[in-house]
C-alpha cells in the first residue's frame, strides 16, 4: 500500500520536473518578431553559432536582424508587439541571414536616442553600409566587431563604410570627418575603411 506521504513526494517531484521543462522551453524558444522589417528578440537570443547567445532583461528587446531590402533605416528605441511595449537597448549580431544570403542594400543607419549598445557583430555582412549615426545614449560600442571594417585577415567585407557620426551630447564618443574618437582622451577608436578624409 502506497502511503500519502510518498504520493505527495511523487506529485511534488513531477510538478518540479514539469516546471523545470517549462522554464527551459521559454528560455530556449524566445520570441522573435518583426516590425517594419527589423527582427527583434526578447528574453533569450541564440544566434547561428552556439557561442553567440545572450540573456535579455525583462521588458527589453534586442535588434537581432536587419532588413536586406532598404537603403535607409532608423532603428527604434521602443517597439510594440502583442500588446506589450519593449525598450530596445542593443543591436546584437544583427546582420541576419537575409543579408548574408541575398546581399543587403542598406546604406545609411540612424540609431534612435535610447539605444545604449552596439554589440557583437551588429552590422556583420552589411557591406554596402556607408553611414552610421550614433545617438547620445549609445555609450557602449563593441570596437572589435560592432562596427563594419576589414577583418583580421584583411578581407574587405565592409569596404563601403565611409562615416560614423556621433551626437554631440554623447558622453563617451565623438566624431570628426566620419572618424570615431574617445571623447575624453581624443584617441582615434575607429576609422571606416572607405573614409575619404584618411586618403
Amino acid at each position: 500500500m502506497i502511503s500519502l506521504d510518498s504520493t505527495r513526494g511523487i506529485f511534488m517531484k513531477t510538478l518540479f520536473s514539469l516546471l523545470a521543462v517549462l522554464f527551459l522551453c521559454t528560455s530556449l524558444f524566445a520570441e522573435r518578431f518583426s516590425v517594419a522589417g527589423i527582427t527583434f528578440c526578447t528574453d533569450y537570443y541564440e544566434g547561428d553559432y552556439s557561442d553567440i547567445s545572450k540573456k535579455i532583461p525583462a521588458g527589453e528587446a534586442i535588434v537581432c536582424e536587419l532588413p536586406s531590402n532598404v537603403k535607409r533605416l532608423k532603428i527604434p528605441s521602443k517597439v510594440d508587439h502583442g500588446g506589450k511595449s519593449y525598450a530596445v537597448k542593443e543591436i546584437y549580431y544583427a546582420s541576419g541571414v537575409s543579408i548574408y544570403k541575398y546581399g543587403g542594400t542598406l546604406e545609411t543607419v540612424e540609431i534612435e536616442e535610447g539605444i545604449e549598445r552596439i554589440g557583437f557583430n551588429a552590422f556583420f555582412q552589411c557591406d554596402r553600409l556607408k553611414e552610421i549615426r550614433i545617438p547620445s545614449t549609445c555609450t557602449e560600442i563593441d570596437l572589435d566587431t560592432g562596427l563594419p571594417k576589414t577583418d583580421s585577415s584583411g578581407n574587405h567585407w565592409y569596404c563601403d563604410l565611409e562615416s560614423v557620426i556621433v551626437a554631440d551630447e554623447n558622453p563617451n564618443y565623438s566624431s570628426k570627418d566620419g572618424i570615431l574618437y574617445d571623447k575624453k582622451s581624443g584617441k582615434v577608436l575607429f576609422i571606416p575603411h572607405s573614409n575619404k578624409s584618411k586618403k
